[in-house]
Formats: C-alpha cells, structure tokens, sequence
C-alpha cells in the first residue's frame, strides 16, 4: 500500500474534523476537542462565538488564559486516564473575566484518544449561589482541612454534603437528631463553610468527591449487610 501524498492527508484531516465537530454542534455552550498531539482539531458554535476562532493551539491557549491555569487543565488529562475515569469536573476558570465551570470528558474516535474541554455558565436561576464560588485557592484549602477530620467526622460530612437528613445519618452513623445537628456545625466551623450547600458546591469543585462518596457507599454496604 503506498503512503498518502499531502493532499489525501489534509482531505483525512478534513474529514476527522469534520466528524468531530459533528459530535459537539448539538451543546448550547462552548465545547472544543483537545488531542493527545496538542490540538484542539474542533470547536461547536458556541465556543467561537465566545472565544472566537483562533484557539487551535496549546500555545494560544496559555496565553489567554496563563501557562499555569492550562497546565493545571492539561493534568486533568492524565487524571481521568489514571483514574481511568471517563469524566471529570474541575473547579470554575475565569476566561476573559467570565467565570466558566470547566468539564473534561475522555472518548475515543478512529482508535486516537480525544478529550471534550467543555465550559459551561451559570445560569441566572442559580446565581445567588454561584456568586460566590470558590477560586482554587480555596478548594485547596477545602481538601487539606477535608483531610485533617478524624475517622468519625470524615464519614459524617460525606452524608452531609451528599443530602442525607438527619435521621439517615442517624440510622448509619449511630446518632442522635441533636448530636447529628452538633456536628453538623462543627464540621462546618472546621471546613470553613456556612451551609449543607456550600459544602455540597465545593465538594463537587475538588478532586475529593469520589473517595468521600465511596467511602459513604461502604458504610452503608457494610450496614445493610449487617441486616442480611
């Protein structure tokens, strides 16, 4: 089989890009396509409406938005595929003084690895809570004091920042209504957060999510077990 000339090569780029942007046309907000090579080979309608064309590079990327915020987007990458987890929602990113809640979602397409970059905005429904959402820095800090709970209260604030009431909290931790509210605001004042959604926000933005619910999902396991 002879190679391709350039011109079969650039009509088999054509072609990808074309089916890739076919993937991500049907998103309201922006999408693009990142390769394992360092392109971004597809963008949806939405994103050049708002960040225009000229994106197609690592390099314009780190200028617009600083080489250490695209690194840290880089290593999200390579998380999921540790992790080998297909999703990952990373913290909110400021892009031209807007704020955006940057997603990651790994796929394969014509056995190449591709990652879908999406930037979703809050809407205006949910803006009294999002006014205020944590920069990185305080998801940081929200990690380390997260690692710094003892065995009990660990277990007791991934019910709580996960919705459970009270009374299951009760049924699974073995606690009273009164002691459960007790903690409630103790974990708070250690997590340096205000309220059950607050606590539910960050969680989601850092990167503790799945051990604190795995670790919730044991203890019932183990629970229900029991009653088998």
């Amino acid at each position: 089989m002879y190679p391709m000339d350039r011109n079969e090569k650039d009509t088999c780029r054509q072609s990808l890009a074309s089916s890739l942007e076919a993937l991500i046309m049907h998103y309201s907000f922006p999408v693009c396509i990142h390769n394992q090579s360092g392109e971004f080979p597809a963008f949806n309608s939405a994103f050049l409406y708002e960040f225009g064309g000229a994106l197609q590079s690592e390099r314009s990327w780190e200028e617009l938005i600083g080489t250490d915020t695209f690194l840290g987007l880089r290593e999200l990458e390579l998380l999921i595929q540790i992790e080998q987890s297909n999703f990952h929602i990373e913290r909110c990113i400021y892009i031209n003084g807007k704020q955006f809640y940057f997603m990651i979602e790994e796929f394969v397409s014509d056995g190449a690895v591709h990652f879908l970059w999406k930037f979703g905005r809050a809407s205006n429904s949910i803006k009294r809570i999002t006014r205020s959402l944590p920069l990185h820095a305080d998801v940081v800090n929200f990690m380390r004091a997260v690692k710094r709970l003892d065995k009990s209260e660990y277990d007791f604030f991934g019910f709580y920042a996960g919705g459970a009431s009270h009374k299951i909290m009760g049924q699974f931790l073995g606690l009273e209504n009164g002691s459960s509210r007790n903690k409630s605001s103790q974990i708070l004042t250690k997590l340096n957060i205000s309220s059950r959604d607050d606590a539910f926000i960050v969680l989601h933005l850092s990167e503790l999510l799945e051990p604190v619910m795995k670790n919730v999902r044991d203890i019932i396991t183990r629970h229900v077990n029991r009653l088998l």
